[in-house]
């Protein structure tokens, strides 16, 4: 799959079997394909979804403002209403000033959420908005920091019962 990603633009693959949480996880063919792609991944439920409305797990990180990008094109293209949520130890309104003026410049309305809290929180505005697709970066902490504190990733790959859009 990793290989023949380079031939792609997008790779979609079925969520049955998630990576599991602490160093049993590590092993995963999902996360290691996650890890190694060079192409963004659409991890799909059981579920059919109409990907009409859709969160985007913005951290500022450059992984996330190519979800940002994403989420602008399925917006101009689709007519996907979006919802932007920073999950954020602080209450940094800047954090989002990328994502604002992303969308601004192209005349896209969104919703914007900051929010203290564990990855539950974004489970919580998931099920509480009935939004149906999400987009986010990769993994960006080490393997070490992802068996201690767990990943968002991850999570979400269990535990979300909606497609993942997972850029690089």
């Amino acid at each position: 799959v990793v290989q023949r990603a380079l031939l792609a633009d997008l790779v979609v693959i079925n969520t049955a079997h998630p990576p599991a949480p602490g160093l049993s996880g590590l092993g995963s063919g999902l996360r290691s394909i996650i890890r190694r792609s060079s192409r963004p991944i659409l991890t799909v439920p059981g579920k059919i979804s109409p990907m009409d409305r859709a969160l985007v797990a913005f951290d500022g990180s450059a992984k996330s403002k190519e979800a940002v990008f994403i989420a602008a094109y399925l917006a101009e293209r689709w007519k996907t209403a979006l919802t932007v949520l920073t999950v954020a130890q602080d209450s940094d309104s800047h954090i989002q000033d990328y994502a604002r003026e992303y969308f601004n410049f192209h005349e896209l309305k969104a919703d914007y959420i900051i929010m203290k809290g564990p990855q539950e929180t974004l489970l919580e505005i998931i099920k509480e908005r009935d939004l149906n697709l999400v987009l986010m970066g990769s993994y960006s902490s080490s393997p070490m920091q992802e068996i201690i504190i767990g990943s968002a990733v991850n999570f979400l790959l269990r535990e979300a019962d909606c497609p993942l859009l997972i850029c690089r």
